[in-house]
């Protein structure tokens, strides 16, 4: 299972990326990123989703988001993952009793909404068959939210929400490793993550 959206990386996040009310302030938060097939390999749910709605509350001082999400279509789930019944989405920041909050790298999703969504959820395992309620995480935080876009030719392309990310490795900052993709070649991309993944552990 999945450890990727760790508490830490909520804490780094807060650390880095806090901007609450009309605070002015350039931040942003820093990560190693994640390719598809890692995306894919450190997601419990590769889902297509409808957001129905959102419940914001604040957890000492800082806000947290409950999206319940209306299951479209279950891409790829990791083996030995019960199959989703319902599913929240937690992230970082919101509007609560009127004031803002929001944290660089954790995306803000929008009520009716239409997303493809790699999840990690910590409840996930095997003791149980199928999942009802189950709160979950963003893979690699916006890395992990996938939304539809156009190109110059009017094709339908599929790319992360990597706003507010700075990406680096052995401390230099690297451009993001995502590019947006037609819905095919990223779910055939996952398809082949994931099986690389299953013989890797026969």
């Amino acid at each position: 299972m999945s450890s990727s959206a760790s508490p830490r990386v909520w804490l780094t996040a807060l650390a880095l990326g806090v901007i609450t009310s009309s605070l002015s302030v350039s931040s942003a938060t820093v990560m190693s990123p994640l390719n598809l097939a890692q995306l894919t390999q450190q997601t419990d749910y590769v889902v297509r989703v409808r957001v129905t709605q959102t419940v914001v509350r604040r957890v000492g001082g800082r806000h947290i988001s409950a999206h319940q999400l209306k299951l479209l279509k279950l891409y790829d789930k990791a083996p030995q993952t019960p199959a989703p019944l319902e599913l929240t989405l937690e992230t970082l920041g919101g509007s609560y009793q009127g004031l803002q909050q929001r944290v660089a790298g954790s995306p803000s999703v929008q009520v009716d909404e239409e997303v493809i969504m790699f999840l990690t959820c910590p409840q996930a395992g095997p003791q149980v068959t199928q999942h009802a309620r189950v709160k979950c995480r963003l893979t690699g935080m916006g890395q992990g939210l996938w939304r539809s876009t156009q190109s110059e030719t009017g094709e339908e392309r599929w790319a992360p929400s990597v706003e507010g990310i700075i990406f680096t490795q052995t401390g230099a900052k690297v451009p993001s490793p995502h590019k947006p993709r037609p819905l095919q070649e990223l779910l055939a991309q996952i398809t082949k993550a994931r099986q690389v993944a299953d013989q890797g552990q026969r």
